[in-house]
C-alpha cells in the first residue's frame, strides 16, 4: 500500500470513527434532553398542582366566608366544592411528590398545614351552623377574630411558596442543562454533518483518484503492452509464447517470417508442428522436466520445420512463467541458416587468408585482434591463439603507438591508411613492412574494425637501397674521368714544383705557393666528390641550398662534355630547407646526368635556377600544397619526352635506354629523395623542346631567421700564436703529425705526439696536468680516434678535444661536445685558426 492509499484510509477510518462518537454523543444528549424535559414538567406540575392547591384553599376560604356571613346553604356549596378541589389537589401533589424522597417531609407537612385548615375552616362552619344559639355565635365570633385560620393560611402560603421557589429554580436548572445540551447537540449534529460531508467527499476523492489511478493503470498497461508488442514485433530473433498445453499464444513476425506462416491464424496451433516428428518425443520431455524443475530458462538447439516442410538449424532459449497457476512458456530463438553459411564462407576465407604469405589481421575498434592470419604468424612469430584478444599496440607497436593511432585517425576519416613502418619481425629482426589499413563497417554502416595487410618489403628497400648505390656509383663512374682529369692536373704541378724543389731551384716562394695552390684545388675536388657519394641516408639538418648547387654545378662542368653549356642562378637569399645535403646532391646529379642524356647526340643548354617562391592554392596545382618553397629548376634543351611515356618516368626500373646505360631507378630514386623531405617534383616536357623538372622543397622554417648564409671569411694578417701550452698530436700519418708538429711549435705550442691511440691515452694518463689540447685523427686503424676520445675523457681531467677526418665525420654523440672538427686536408693557418678558438673554449669535463 502506498503512502497515499494509507494516509487516505486512516483519515476514512478516523472520520467514521468520529461520527460514530458524535452520533452517541448526540444521542446521548437528546436522551438527556428528554430526561431534562420530563424532569422539567414535572416541576411545573408540581408547581402547578401547588398553586392550584393554593387557590382551591383560598376558594374553600372565600366561600366559608360567605356562608359565615349569610348562613345560607347555598353559599355553603362552594365551600365544600372548594374543600373537594382541595383534597383532590393534595392527593395529586402527594402522587407528584412521592418519587422524590427529598421532598417527603415538605409534602407530610403541606398535608398537616392543609389538613389543619381543612379544619379550620371546617369548625368555623360548623360554628356558624349553631349560631341560633347566643353560644354558637359567640363561639364563631372568637374563632374567626382569634387568628388561628389566618396563621394556618400563612404557614401553608410559606410552605406552599417555599416548594414552588424550589420547583422554579430546579425548573430553570432543568431548562439551562437543556438548553446546553441542546447547543452540545447542534454543535454535534453540525460536526457530524461535517464529518459526514467529508467523509462523502474523501470517499469521492478516493473513489476519484482510485479512478485515475485505475485509468492510469490502464493506460501504462496498454502503453506497456504495446511497448512489449513492439519490441517483440522489432526484435530480430523469433518469439514463440505457449502455454502448458502446447497453444501458441502469440508470435512476433520475426518468428512468423522464419517460420513462413500467417502470425494471427498460427494462434492456437500447436508447437509441435514446428518441430520435426523424430524429435517431438524428446521435446515434449525436455518441456516437461523443465516445467517441474526449478529453472527458469533452458537453453535449446536442434532443427525445426518451417510451414513448407522444410528444416532449418536454429538456436535459442525456453523460458517459463505461471499465469493463473498454469504454466506459460517463452522460445526465443534465430535461425542459424545464414550463421552457419556465412561461418563456411569465413573458413573458406580464412583458409584462402592462410594460403597468403602477408601479414593479415582485423582488428575491432578497441584495437583487440578478431582475426590473425597464418602470414602474419610466420612474419612476427606469434600464434594466432596467443595473439587474438590481444591489443595490437602490445604485439607491433610497443613504445610507438602514434602510428597505429595516427593511422586509425585516418581509417576513420577516410576509410583507408598505407604507410610503410618499421617493425620487429620473427626472431626479433627489423623489417620494413608496406602498411595498409581498410575500414570495415556493421551492416548498419557503423565501423567495426580495421583489416590490416603487412607486406614485407625489407628485400624489396634493399634492393632499392642497393641500385641506389649502384646508381650513385655508376653516377660517380660517369663523374671519374673528368675527377681523374682534373686531379691529375693537380698533382702535375706538385710533383713538378717537388722536383725542382730536390733540385735546388732558387725560385722557393714561387714553387711553394704552387704546391699550396694545387693542394687546396685537389682538396676541393675531394670535398666535392665526398659530398656526392656520402652513403646511406643520414639525419636531416638545416641545409643551405646555394654550396650544394654550385658544387653540384662545379662537378658537371668538370665531366660533361663542352658542347654543353652550364648556366647556374641562385637567389642570394634563399631559404634554408631541412635535409640531408647528400641526397639532395643526388637529385640535383641524377637530373643533371638525364639532362645530359637528351642532349648527348647534339649538345645543348643545362640551367638549374635556384628561388624563392610563396604558392597560392592556384598555383601549386594538385600536387604542391600552399606555402612557402625553395624550387630548383633543372632544364634542358635536348629531345624531350613523349607525352605516352611521361607518366611512367618515376616508375621504378622504367627506362628508355639500353640495359648496359640505366637500370630505371634514377627518377625513382629523385622522387623518392624528394618526398622524403617533405616535397614534390613536377615535369614538363614537350618533344623536340626540351624538358624542365621542378623541385619544390618546403622551407619548413621560419625564412627570416634561416636564410643561406655564405661562411665568414678569415681576414688577412699573421697568424694565431701560442703562449707555450701544450699540444698532444694523434694522428697513424707521420707525414701529418711531424708536419703539425713544426706548424705548432713554430708558433710558439710544446706539442707531444702519439701514432695510434692507445700510445695518445698512455701519454696523457702520464702528463694530463699538462696537455690542454688534443688533436685526434677519426679514422686510425686498431683504437679509432671515437675510441680515443672516449678514453681520454674517463681518464680526468680538463681536456679541449679537436676532431680530425679525411672523410665525412661520423654521426656519433662522442663528437656533439669536441671542442672543434678539423677536415682533412688543412692548411697551417686552418691548425693554428682551430686550435686558437678550441683553446679559448671551456675544456670537457671528464671523471
Amino acid at each position: 500500500m502506498t503512502r497515499t492509499s494509507l494516509l487516505l484510509s486512516t483519515s476514512i477510518a478516523l472520520a467514521i470513527i468520529s461520527l460514530c462518537v458524535l452520533s452517541g454523543l448526540t444521542y446521548y444528549n437528546a436522551a438527556r434532553v428528554h430526561h431534562t424535559e420530563e424532569h422539567m414538567a414535572h416541576s411545573i406540575r408540581v408547581r402547578e398542582a401547588a398553586l392550584e392547591l393554593l387557590s382551591s384553599i383560598k376558594d374553600a376560604e372565600i366561600g366559608q366566608r360567605g356562608f359565615l356571613i349569610t348562613a345560607s346553604d347555598t353559599d355553603l356549596q362552594p365551600y365544600r366544592t372548594s374543600v373537594g378541589h382541595v383534597d383532590s389537589n393534595l392527593d395529586q401533589m402527594t402522587q407528584l411528590l412521592q418519587d422524590r424522597p427529598a421532598r417527603a417531609e415538605l409534602m407530610r407537612e403541606i398535608t398537616a398545614q392543609v389538613e389543619a385548615k381543612k379544619a379550620e375552616l371546617a369548625t368555623a362552619v360548623r360554628l356558624r351552623q349553631e349560631i341560633e344559639s347566643v353560644a354558637g355565635l359567640a363561639g364563631t365570633r372568637a374563632h374567626v377574630e382569634s387568628g388561628t385560620g389566618l396563621e394556618i393560611m400563612d404557614a401553608i402560603h410559606e410552605t406552599l411558596g417555599e416548594l414552588i421557589a424550589e420547583e422554579t429554580t430546579l425548573t430553570n436548572f432543568y431548562r439551562e442543562d437543556e438548553e446546553e445540551r441542546a447547543s452540545a447537540s447542534k454543535t454535534m449534529i453540525l460536526l457530524g454533518n461535517l464529518l459526514a460531508i467529508s467523509l462523502l467527499v474523501v470517499a469521492a476523492a478516493s473513489a476519484h483518484f482510485d479512478r485515475v489511478k485505475r485509468d492510469q493503470a490502464e493506460r501504462k498497461m496498454a502503453v506497456s503492452s504495446t511497448e512489449l508488442q513492439a519490441i517483440l514485433d522489432s526484435a530480430a530473433d523469433g518469439v514463440i509464447a505457449f502455454g502448458g498445453d502446447m497453444g501458441i499464444r502469440r508470435m512476433n513476425p520475426s518468428a512468423a517470417a522464419i517460420c513462413q506462416c500467417d502470425q494471427e491464424r498460427i494462434v492456437g496451433n500447436s508447437i509441435l508442428r514446428f518441430v520435426p516428428d523424430e524429435q517431438r518425443n524428446a521435446f515434449l520431455r525436455l518441456m516437461e522436466e523443465f516445467v517441474h524443475s526449478n529453472d527458469q530458462t533452458r537453453d535449446h538447439s536442434g532443427t525445426a520445420l518451417r510451414s513448407d516442410g522444410s528444416e532449418f538449424p536454429t538456436e535459442g532459449t525456453i523460458s517459463k512463467t505461471s499465469v493463473d497457476d498454469q504454466p506459460f512458456c517463452t522460445f526465443t530463438f534465430r535461425d542459424l541458416t545464414e550463421q552457419r553459411h556465412g561461418l563456411a564462407a569465413i573458413a573458406q576465407w580464412n583458409a584462402l587468408l592462410d594460403q597468403i604469405h602477408d601479414a593479415i589481421h582485423v582488428c575491432d575498434m578497441n584495437d583487440r585482434v578478431t582475426f590473425w592470419n597464418r602470414g602474419s604468424e610466420q612474419m612476427y612469430g606469434i600464434p594466432a591463439s596467443d595473439a587474438i584478444g590481444r591489443d595490437i599496440c602490445e604485439l607491433l607497436f610497443e613504445g610507438m603507438e602514434e602510428p597505429w593511432l595516427h593511422g586509425k585517425e585516418s581509417v576513420l576519416a577516410e576509410g583507408e591508411y598505407a604507410a610503410e613502418l618499421r617493425q620487429i619481425g620473427d626472431g626479433g629482426r627489423e623489417i620494413i613492412v608496406e602498411h595498409r589499413r581498410s575500414l570495415i563497417r556493421s551492416r548498419d554502416g557503423e565501423p567495426s574494425g580495421q583489416l590490416v595487410m603487412n607486406i614485407d618489403i625489407t628485400e624489396r628497400k634493399q634492393e632499392e637501397a642497393r641500385q641506389r648505390r649502384s646508381q650513385r656509383l655508376e653516377s660517380i663512374g660517369t663523374l671519374a674521368g673528368g675527377i681523374a682529369h682534373d686531379f691529375n692536373n693537380v698533382l702535375s704541378p706538385i710533383l713538378m714544383s717537388g722536383k725542382l724543389l730536390q733540385r735546388g731551384e732558387v725560385n722557393l716562394p714561387k714553387l711553394a705557393s704552387t704546391i699550396v695552390s694545387s693542394a687546396e684545388r685537389g682538396a676541393q675536388l675531394v670535398h666535392k666528390l665526398l659530398s656526392f657519394a656520402g652513403g646511406e641516408q643520414g639525419v636531416h639538418d638545416r641545409v643551405a641550398l646555394p654550396g650544394i648547387v654550385q658544387e653540384t654545378c662545379d662537378i658537371l662542368r668538370h665531366t660533361f662534355s663542352v658542347d654543353i653549356d652550364i648556366v647556374v642562378h641562385a637567389d642570394d637569399d634563399l631559404y634554408c630547407v631541412r635535409g640531408n645535403a647528400t641526397e639532395l646532391s643526388q637529385v640535383l646529379m641524377n637530373l643533371a646526368i638525364n639532362a645530359r642524356d637528351a642532349m648527348l647526340l647534339e649538345g645543348g643548354r643545362l640551367e638549374i635556377r635556384a628561388e624563392n617562391v610563396d604558392l597560392d592554392e592556384n598555383a601549386g596545382g594538385e600536387l604542391v600544397p600552399p606555402g612557402k618553397y625553395v624550387k630548383i629548376s633543372v632544364a634542358d634543351t635536348g629531345c624531350g619526352i613523349p607525352g605516352d611515356i611521361i607518366d611512367h618516368i618515376f616508375d621504378p626500373f622504367f627506362t628508355t635506354k639500353s640495359q648496359d646505360k640505366g637500370t630505371g631507378l634514377g627518377l625513382a630514386t629523385t622522387l623518392g629523395i624528394v618526398r622524403s623531405h617533405g616535397g614534390e617534383i613536377t615535369v614538363d616536357s614537350e618533344p623536340g623542346r626540351g624538358t624542365t623538372f621542378s623541385i619544390y622543397l618546403p622551407t619548413g622554417v621560419d625564412e627570416t631567421s634561416t636564410r643561406s648564409s655564405v661562411p665568414p671569411v678569415i681576414a688577412d694578417g699573421g697568424l694565431p700564436a701560442g703562449h707555450g701550452e701544450t699540444i698532444l698530436l694523434v694522428d697513424d700519418e707521420p707525414l701529418i703529425v711531424e708536419t703539425a708538429r713544426v706548424v705548432l711549435e713554430s708558433s710558439g705550442y710544446i706539442v707531444r705526439t702519439a701514432n695510434n691511440g692507445a700510445d695518445a691515452v698512455a701519454l696523457y694518463h702520464n702528463a694530463r696536468e699538462q696537455i690542454a689540447l688534443a688533436v685526434v685523427d677519426v679514422m686510425m686503424p686498431g683504437m679509432d680516434g671515437l675510441e680515443t676520445i672516449r678514453a681520454l675523457r674517463t681518464i680526468g681531467g680538463d681536456i679541449r678535444l679537436i676532431a680530425s677526418s679525411g672523410i665525412r665525420f661520423p654521426n656519433s654523440p662522442i663528437l656533439e661536445d669536441v671542442s672543434g672538427l678539423l677536415p682533412k686536408p688543412y692548411s697551417d693557418e686552418q691548425l693554428l685558426t682551430a686550435v686558437a678558438r678550441a683553446l679559448n673554449t671551456s675544456p670537457v669535463k671528464t671523471n
